[in-house]
């Protein structure tokens, strides 16, 4: 995970009021700023982009942002101040900051009314960046195009020339009004390159001795920064090995739970909930904040650094590669593909319940242990209670046993994301791809239940039949057909023949043809006379299926949980779609299967009646 980034500045004379203990400081300028690049090793010129599109404020305006002594958050007494607001202004970051009333922070109050104090630095944390190649020899350059500020401190050195301090009524000058130093270059240059190349080599063995000690990238920066010897770093590394060692004979390592972003788990649980709130429009939140407007490409090589993997930036194409294979040729939580395939199936489950129609109120749901045929019993009613005699005898009676066979089936599909659509960062190719995949989930849901209505049972007649009661002549949907109807439910018998069932109507099934006229129909009305009462208000729902195709029938149902005529199977432990990571060695990308172990068939014809319509 990449550390919190900090930029210092020289300032100008100070706007402090010591009566309010407020002042105006430029934070943060476009103006190029020499940087390693941690996962390349490579010096770069870091430009932060001044724009309201680029720059998250939403910390800096909260009111609880700090304004910290060196950068320094170790404890409560690190923090100096507060940052009150911050906004965008001539091509600059502007804060307003309050010092503190402590005692302790009197000495630095003084030395900002007196101009002594005059650099500050911004810490935070990049989003996304882009990089331009450098002309010749030159460095390369990255834009940060997305960043969030977490802090400002008071520091004695500074980095960016044009943040400072404001004084009273300073003006942020255009690139052009500032006068260029007019020191001549060929008088310096010799001293200069030698200083250059001095300076290099110091930098590229701390970060050497640096990451074989693992030491963290803010160690490594501040000591940069500040000057710190080779010979002082490599002592410092040991310290801090042998600090280490002593650690871990009464210290037990990470937890494997542990909330930070060393933790592979929490990493990958962060990105995946980005990059689901970026395919479906939502505001991220908590961890997953950090990778709100990432490209592929930069989350891949945030994944491929916890891995341990060097990352070069010069290779987007290698970086995509690596990030589409498996740590240790394994599926874990760490991966790309595994963390892709979580947010496409979350997708998926969203998408395929949006999409269900009517039928799949119809339908009682239940589970299958495999593939092969099973009983699905259907039980008379309970036998009549009798009287007890005075012996205390009670007689047992039996249960009329009779069912039908019902099977499930794979259907499954695959989706490709290639490594064209990683490369370019287009969201919007997967998320197409996987409503594609939702509505034909659902397609296949509701086709198996309406196919069902048609099958037989196994008496060998349809579920909608003469004989058995449930079948009307044709008439259009209105009080006294469906009067009918629901008297033709109602008088519905047990197996035995002789139990009333009582079933009382829950949904009424129409096709898209039928729609409005079922909501006339299930309308709260006002009568004017006790006549005209609608007795079907407010007691039944509308299930619409436009998959139904013949335009004039209309049916009862009962709840599918009491009643069930037609039942959904799902194989157990699948309870919906599933998509899995199907990857491919020889293929560039990777490719998931979408597979559903499910079936449908009738149970029973009682739950249910069917007009013809007219």
């Amino acid at each position: 995970m990449t550390d919190l980034v900090t930029r210092r500045a020289a300032l100008s004379a100070s706007s402090f009021d010591p009566k309010t203990r407020t002042f105006t400081a430029v934070a943060a300028t476009e103006t190029p700023v020499a940087r390693m690049d941690w996962g390349s090793g490579e010096r770069v010129n870091e430009v932060l982009v001044i724009a309201a599109s680029a720059i998250d404020l939403t910390r800096l305006n909260s009111g609880r942002a700090p304004l910290l002594n060196l950068h320094q958050a170790y404890q409560v007494a690190d923090q100096i101040g507060v940052i009150r607001s911050a906004r965008i202004e001539g091509g600059a970051l502007v804060i307003e900051a309050e010092l503190s009333g402590r005692d302790d922070v009197k000495p630095i109050a003084d030395d900002l009314a007196a101009g002594v104090i005059r650099n500050v630095s911004i810490g935070y944390a990049i989003q996304a960046r882009e990089r331009i190649e450098g002309e010749g020899d030159g460095p390369d350059t990255v834009r940060v195009t997305r960043w969030a500020p977490a802090e400002v401190s008071l520091v004695p050195v500074g980095a960016d020339p044009n943040a400072f301090i404001r004084s009273t009524g300073v003006t942020i000058m255009e690139p052009d009004e500032i006068e260029e130093n007019e020191t001549s270059p060929i008088a310096v240059r010799q001293p200069a390159d030698r200083e250059t190349r001095a300076e290099r080599n110091r930098v590229a063995k701390i970060i050497e001795l640096g990451r074989r000690g693992n030491l963290t990238n803010a160690e490594m920066e501040n000591a940069i920064i500040n000057g710190t010897t080779v010979e002082e770093f490599r002592a410092y590394g040991h310290d801090k090995m042998a600090e280490e060692a002593e650690r871990s004979h009464t210290r037990p390592s990470m937890r494997p739970g542990a909330a930070t972003f060393d933790n592979p788990d929490f990493l990958g649980r962060a990105v995946e909930d980005a990059l689901f709130a970026r395919m479906t429009g939502q505001v991220a939140e908590g961890p997953a904040r950090e990778f709100m407007g990432r490209r592929f490409v930069d989350i891949g090589a945030e994944l491929l650094k916890a891995r341990g993997e060097r990352v070069s930036w010069n290779s987007p194409d290698r970086i995509v590669s690596g990030m589409m294979t498996r740590g240790a040729g394994l599926n874990t939580t760490g991966d790309f593909p595994t963390i892709l395939g979580n947010v496409m199936n979350k997708r998926l489950l969203q998408l395929f319940q949006a999409a269900e129609s009517g039928a799949s109120l119809i339908a009682a749901t239940g589970t299958a242990s495999d593939f092969r045929p099973q009983l699905e019993a259907r039980l008379s009613s309970f036998p009549a209670l009798e009287k007890v005699n005075e012996h205390g005898e009670i007689k047992f009676g039996s249960l009329n046993e009779n069912g039908e066979r019902l099977q499930i089936a794979s259907y499954g599909k695959g989706i490709g994301v290639s490594f064209q659509v990683l490369v370019n960062d287009d969201m919007n190719a997967i998320d197409r791809s996987i409503q594609d995949i939702g509505f034909a989930t659902a397609e296949l849901k509701s086709k198996l239940i309406l196919d069902a209505l048609s099958m037989k049972l196994n008496d060998g007649k349809p579920v909608f039949h003469a004989d058995h009661k449930n079948l009307g002549t044709g008439a259009v949907l209105a009080v006294q057909a469906a009067g009918a109807a629901r008297l033709g439910m109602r008088k519905q018998t047990a197996l035995d023949g002789k139990t009333a069932l009582g079933i009382a109507p829950r949904f009424l099934l129409v096709p898209s043809e039928l729609e409005t006229t079922a909501e006339m129909f299930l309308a709260e009305t006002r009568p004017a006379a006790t006549g005209d009462v609608n007795p079907f208000a407010g007691k039944i729902q509308p299930a619409v299926e436009p998959r139904l195709t013949d335009p004039l029938a209309w049916y009862f149902f009962a709840d599918p949980a009491l009643y069930p005529v037609v039942k959904f199977l799902t194989l157990a432990g699948y309870g919906g779609p599933r998509l899995e990571v199907d990857q491919e060695f020889s293929k560039l990308g990777t490719s998931y299967r979408v597979t559903w172990h499910c079936g449908a068939g009738p149970v029973d014809y009682r739950g249910a009646y069917k007009n013809l319509g007219a």
